[in-house]
């Protein structure tokens, strides 16, 4: 008994511990945090299902534990308010490879896409027209 409630003090010790520590950690402050919901909102209405097709991808013959498909990061440190910048991944399985850089025009909700830093962006149709006919963009 005094073993179980030992046990019990000490987990509630820790728990409430890391709790403060998360507490204290999260000093962003939500004036100058950026929504990048409409980014995201985005990629997963107009970007994935394109970029999908093109790679034959259909989630519903894609079993895995892990997540497959399209997923984005976002470059916060180079982005503005007018151009997102950031990586696509493509998940296969539980690897994940980088498939693209892209450059998001959020007034005009325009994206563009290329394959690396020397390549100069393109739009998603030509980039998908470029790489079916170059091939590169295939993982």
């Amino acid at each position: 008994m005094k073993r179980s409630m030992l046990i019990f003090v000490l987990s509630a010790s820790v728990l409430s511990f890391g709790t403060i520590l998360n507490l204290n950690n999260h000093s962003s402050d939500p004036a100058t945090e950026k929504d990048y919901s409409s980014v995201h909102t985005f990629m997963r209405e107009q970007v994935y299902p394109k970029l999908s097709k093109k790679m034959n991808f259909s989630p519903e013959k894609s079993f895995s534990r892990c997540p497959s498909g399209f997923a984005h990061s976002i470059d916060e440190q180079n982005s503005s308010d007018e151009l997102v910048y950031g990586t696509l991944f493509y998940r296969s399985g539980c690897s994940r490879e980088t498939f693209c850089l892209f450059k998001f025009d959020v007034p005009a909700k325009k994206i563009y896409l290329r394959n690396n830093e020397d390549e100069k962006y393109a739009s998603i149709d030509a980039f998908v027209k470029r790489s079916d006919d170059d091939k590169p963009a295939e993982l």
